[in-house]
């Protein structure tokens, strides 16, 4: 008779890993106990409890071997591997007054400068590396075939983090056709709308020539404005040319079929939900935003770039934006420095505001008048 083979695959633990003998554990302190020294018990494979004590100051990298704590040795007589536990730093994205009164017990006012510098220069990378991204999913070929027909479709795992332009559709189509991409913004809670209502807000018609990656760039005059918590979406017409996988990270929202195509500012009702991902991607800059009330109420302009001369600006009441501008909304990302006197000039004689190290858009309020500004991403 023939034998029986058994084969056994080890389950991945969420913070243990093996190497040989020895484990591997991934933890995570702060900056101030990084700084400052730290003690922390670890919960073993088999439920006892490992005490990890470090007194001095601890580095990115930094790791600690807990001799014969790891997994039995085959054939080893009763030895064991070592448990080396691998620390990852939490960064702060700023220190606040009490953590500067913290630090400055045990660190000089330079080292303390030092320390500042460095989580700046870390979240403005952290910030820009995030600004690059493109939203969307993976762009590749995918098994599903569409089943859905005259629909709009808006996918809430898309959802763009800051405000910014949209300047750039990719999809990755199954077939030559057309498509319009979209994007959706959630329905005011005071208009009285269903659950899952969105307007559109923007749109563009795709129309690829061959199966495979597509790409297209928009002129200005069809750059899409967004704002934060703004979605990606499509609408589907007969013959739909965007692939998906099931069962992904995906999560669309789908209106009721069929349905005519909306018009710019239309709202609409998405009442059904599937779990799939699409290939669709869009790339968002940020831009600044600057309105004509304090806190950035009223009327607004975007600014692209720094070639927007606020002397002869108009809002779209036609009154210059320069006699009325009073607030400016920075994505992160984002430093902009400001210029007061109408006329060619490089000094900065307006307020400079840094936000590139910040998570999230931050409003501020301006003195008025303003002449151009300077965008600045690293």
């Amino acid at each position: 008779s023939g034998s029986v083979r058994v084969g056994l695959r080890v389950a991945e633990h969420a913070q243990f890993s093996r190497k040989d003998a020895d484990l591997i554990y991934q933890a995570n302190i702060t900056l101030f106990e990084a700084l400052l020294g730290f003690s922390m018990n670890i919960t073993h494979l088999d439920n006892h409890t490992v005490e990890v004590q470090h007194d001095a100051v601890s580095s990115p990298g930094f790791s600690k071997v807990i001799i014969n704590e790891g997994m039995p040795v085959i054939q080893g007589g009763g030895t064991y591997g070592d448990l080396i536990v691998m620390f990852d730093i939490e960064f702060p994205k700023r220190l606040d007054e009490e953590e500067k009164a913290l630090l400055s017990s045990v660190l000089d006012e330079e080292e303390l400068q030092k320390i500042e510098q460095m989580i700046l220069k870390r979240s403005i990378s952290e910030n820009l590396g995030k600004l690059k991204k493109p939203v969307g999913h993976t762009l590749k070929a995918r098994s599903g075939v569409e089943s859905f027909s005259m629909v709009n479709m808006v996918d809430l795992s898309l959802r763009i983090p800051f405000h910014g332009a949209l300047l750039e559709w990719s999809i990755f189509a199954s077939q030559p056709g057309a498509i319009a991409l979209q994007v959706w913004r959630p329905a005011p809670a005071e208009g009285d709308f269903p659950e899952h209502s969105y307007s559109l807000i923007g749109e563009t018609l795709l129309e690829p020539e061959a199966p495979g990656l597509t790409k297209i760039q928009l002129r200005k005059q069809h750059i899409i404005i967004c704002e934060e918590g703004d979605y990606l979406g499509w609408r589907v017409e007969a013959d739909s040319l965007l692939p998906y996988d099931s069962l992904d990270d995906g999560l669309v929202r789908i209106t009721k079929s069929p349905i005519r195509a909306a018009d710019l500012g239309r709202t609409e009702h998405f009442p059904f939900s599937i779990a799939r991902s699409y290939s669709l991607q869009a790339k968002v800059v940020s831009v600044a935003l600057l309105f004509d009330e304090r806190d950035c109420g009223g009327e607004r302009v975007e600014i692209l770039d720094d070639s927007v001369d606020f002397c002869s600006l108009r809002f779209l009441t036609g009154e210059n934006v320069n006699d009325r501008v009073q607030s400016v909304l920075l994505p992160p990302g984002l430093r902009v420095q400001f210029f007061m006197e109408c006329g060619a000039t490089d000094k900065v004689d307006g307020p400079d505001i840094d936000n590139r190290a910040s998570p999230s858009s931050e409003c501020k309020n301006l003195p008025g008048r303003l002449s151009h500004i300077k965008l600045i991403r690293s």
